[in-house]
């Protein structure tokens, strides 16, 4: 895994223009995951996850977190799960989250 500064940039090719921009510093090679609507996406990186409305590009949720390297939706987009560089799962209710994001 790489530390360092990452730019991360998600374009839009319907719209033709960047739909979300972020610069992570000091961190190791972030983790990103979007939920299974498409409006979510959770990143992790900086010991900490974020989850991000894709339509305004706020952060809703910070998690705190260690060591991820790998994130994953539940099906449904209740759970966010973690996998740990210590070889644990961690798994996240954010059902309260999906229900009140537009």
């Amino acid at each position: 895994m790489l530390y360092g500064t990452y730019f991360i940039e998600i374009y839009d090719a319907e719209a033709n223009l960047n739909a979300f921009e972020l610069i992570v510093e000091n961190s190791w090679l972030p983790s990103i995951a979007w939920n299974n609507g498409g409006d979510l996406m959770a990143i992790y990186a900086g010991d900490e996850i974020k989850i991000y409305d894709m339509q305004s590009s706020e952060t809703i949720l910070t998690i705190p977190a260690y060591r991820i390297r790998s994130l994953s939706w539940h099906p449904d987009d209740t759970l966010l799960a973690g996998g740990s560089a210590d070889g644990t799962i961690r798994i996240w209710d954010v059902s309260d989250l999906i229900r009140s994001t537009p």
